[in-house]
């Protein structure tokens, strides 16, 4: 959420980051049929002694699937055991330093070590020389790995490898480390990339501590701060853990807990977790993150990113973050997401203190009110008034389905919404009674006693 303008709220771009991660794994998959089939030729053809011209000679350089899939098993081997040098070791020179930063930084991280691993998607270039000499090719690895207490499966960071061989008798070396970049729907699409970086690349020293159900990050600079909002953080996460299980539903895994990055600057706020330098004055942000060790792409957890560590901002997102892992598998990708006026308006329904505590409520009465639900295609609106007064709305029909057919009913909708976003006036029945156009009116009525 945002307070940097006033009465301004945050830009929910779940369904967006959604869509590109989906698109960029579907060409990923379809990369990697091709480039496999070809590395598998390649491959035997270096048992025979044969270049990939189908010239023999000994000396010809290749850079083969089993070479990239070691240097792979190589680094999960050295994270999982703490190998610092063994860790490096499969990095050039000038990269050793940074991916030992990155070491330490990710030994502090509480991982499930089980799980933890580098996998190749795919790669591309030039596999094999018939000349001998220098050869380099780009993969593309997922880092596999499951914050303990956070994410429901292993999620997924994407990782850019420029692996060079310089001989047939040299071992092929990481030569640099780039993140895996969104297949982009339009020209102007910002650069995006597939989770990358995370705070334990882009920081030299991370800070880490654990606090109940939240696990705080921060760059080393920022310790202090990070150790002061520990207890009110912990608060808010306990909350809005408290509601789900007093009245969430059963059957359905939401995000056990949550993990929080402070990041005050605003370029760092702004690339972190693969935005693209995206920047729309948000004081916080929910990114979803994807697990792609199954077959079909799901949403197995998120990461708060916050430029401020108020317990207010961090229990609008960590709402957020709680219900991002019940996006259904249908839902992945889908051009329809769930309302945003649900959206956000559980988020401000859990995160309020009342009393007007941001202004939105007086945003909605300089906007005035037409008696409809926000529109899913406008409700992110440029001007920060009109976007208030939307999530004023949002926590409004929230607020009045929990007071009248409870609070129950209010969370099981939610879910089913994130579940399948289609269904909403068969959703709107189950939980009222009644179609959206006479939840809608009844909603309409609670709103302008509030305005009165």
């Amino acid at each position: 959420m945002s307070d940097m303008v006033p009465g301004a709220a945050p830009v929910n771009r779940n369904l967006k980051i959604l869509l590109a991660v989906v698109a960029s794994l579907a060409v990923a998959a379809l990369v990697a049929v091709g480039v496999i089939a070809a590395q598998h030729h390649s491959d035997r053809d270096e048992a025979k002694g044969v270049s990939g011209s189908g010239t023999i000679d000994g000396k010809a350089t290749s850079i083969s699937t089993k070479d990239l899939s070691q240097l792979a098993q190589d680094r999960t081997r050295a994270l999982v055991t703490g190998d610092e040098d063994a860790f490096v070791a499969v990095f050039a020179d000038d990269v050793k330093d940074q991916q030992r930063r990155v070491f330490r930084n990710l030994r502090r991280v509480p991982l499930d070590w089980d799980t933890a691993g580098f996998r190749v998607v795919t790669s591309s270039g030039r596999q094999s020389s018939v000349l001998g000499g220098s050869l380099e090719t780009q993969v593309d690895v997922s880092f596999d790995h499951r914050i303990s207490g956070v994410d429901v499966a292993p999620v997924s960071e994407g990782y850019r490898w420029t692996v060079r061989r310089t001989s047939a008798s040299a071992k092929p070396v990481v030569t640099k480390v780039a993140g895996t970049p969104y297949a982009k729907s339009f020209s102007t699409d910002a650069d995006a990339t597939v989770a990358y970086p995370a705070p334990w690349d882009l920081y030299d020293d991370l800070a880490v501590e654990k606090a109940g159900s939240v696990v705080l990050m921060a760059e080393a600079s920022h310790a202090r701060e990070l150790h002061q909002a520990q207890s009110p953080l912990r608060a808010a996460g306990d909350k809005v853990l408290a509601l789900w299980k007093t009245d969430g539903p059963g059957g359905r895994t939401a995000s056990p807990g949550f993990a929080f990055v402070y990041e005050p600057d605003a370029k760092k706020f702004a690339d972190m977790y693969g935005r693209g330098g995206q920047d729309r004055g948000e004081d916080g942000i929910t990114v979803p993150m994807i697990s792609t060790v199954r077959a079909e792409p799901s949403v197995a957890g998120a990461r708060v990113v916050s430029r401020v560590t108020t317990p207010r901002v961090g229990q609008h997102e960590m709402v957020h973050a709680l219900l991002e892992p019940l996006t259904g598998r249908s839902a992945v990708g889908s051009l329809d997401g769930p309302q945003p006026w649900l959206v956000e308006g559980v988020a401000e329904y859990v995160a309020s203190t009342g009393a007007d505590d941001r202004g939105a409520h007086a945003a909605l009465q300089r906007v005035g009110f037409t008696g409809r639900l926000p529109e899913q295609i406008t409700f992110y609106s440029k001007d920060a008034t009109q976007q208030s007064a939307h999530y004023e709305l949002g926590r409004l029909a929230v607020e009045h389905m929990a007071d009248r057919y409870g609070k129950k009913k209010m969370l099981a909708f939610a879910a089913v919404q994130y579940s399948q976003p289609s269904g909403l006036d068969e959703q709107l029945r189950e939980a009222t009674g009644l179609d959206k156009a006479a939840f809608e009116a009844q909603w309409a009525e609670y709103v302008r006693g509030t305005l009165r």
